[in-house]
């Protein structure tokens, strides 16, 4: 007898235990496709207000990489590397500016360019 209860514990437990984990996942499902909408939406506000997210932006200045601060017009790093010398989508790309949200990603930019 007191096997069974044992075992019927465990059972319990652990059918507790699974749907715990279901409803937990179901939960992350629903909380992404959320994340999901407003991201997009987030993407729309953009096409009608631009707003700027990062912290640096890597761009062409007098010839040169160069790398800005957000919202300044003088770069506070200035590279020796030339803008002619690079394949034309790289030009393209920096003319426009390129967004770095961190130094981390600031720095693998600037290394892509330097090897």
């Amino acid at each position: 007898m007191k096997k069974l209860i044992a075992f019927s514990a465990c059972l319990l437990i652990l059918f507790v235990g699974v749907m715990f984990w279901v409803f937990r996942k179901e939960d992350h499902e629903q909380t992404d496709t959320t994340d999901e909408k407003s991201s997009v939406s987030a993407a729309d506000n953009r096409k009608e207000t631009p707003v700027v997210t990062s912290g640096y932006i890597v761009k062409n200045y007098k010839g040169n990489i160069a790398v800005f601060e957000n919202g300044k017009d003088t770069p506070f790093r200035t590279t020796g590397i030339v803008i002619k010398e690079l394949p034309p989508a790289d030009r393209t790309l920096l003319e426009k500016g390129i967004d770095a949200s961190d130094q981390e990603e600031l720095n693998l930019i600037l290394e892509d360019y330097c090897s």
